[in-house]
């Protein structure tokens, strides 16, 4: 999982939400807000896509175990929110890294 200092705060996200450029794959979709201090993530669940909490804390879970596996790869300076397009309960942990992989180069911040 990825560490708590790594992660957006509220003040951030709203920053992100508002000036961050948005890119497609999919399974997820991400704002990314480029030249900031430090590479900074957040994962999202919507309940539009899962209503149970439990399966949606599972997803975020998920999300941030492959995001921890590429944050080295990650270049610095940017905030990233990942948001999940469907219930990624039922795929695997290398589908999960590989789809936010290719939506991280596709975005430019995986270099």
């Amino acid at each position: 999982m990825l560490p708590q200092s790594s992660r957006i705060t509220l003040k951030q996200f709203n920053l992100v939400m508002e000036k961050g450029n948005i890119f497609h794959s999919p399974l997820f979709w991400v704002r990314v807000l480029k030249n900031q201090q430090e590479t900074r993530i957040a994962s999202v669940a919507p309940q539009k896509v899962v209503k149970l909490t439990v399966f949606r804390n599972k997803i975020r879970r998920k999300t941030y175990e492959a995001l921890r596996q590429i944050k080295e790869s990650i270049s610095n300076g940017n905030y990233i929110v990942v948001f999940a397009k469907v219930n990624l309960c039922k795929h695997s942990q290398k589908d999960i890294l590989n789809d936010l992989k290719t939506l991280f180069v596709k975005a430019g911040v995986l270099g």
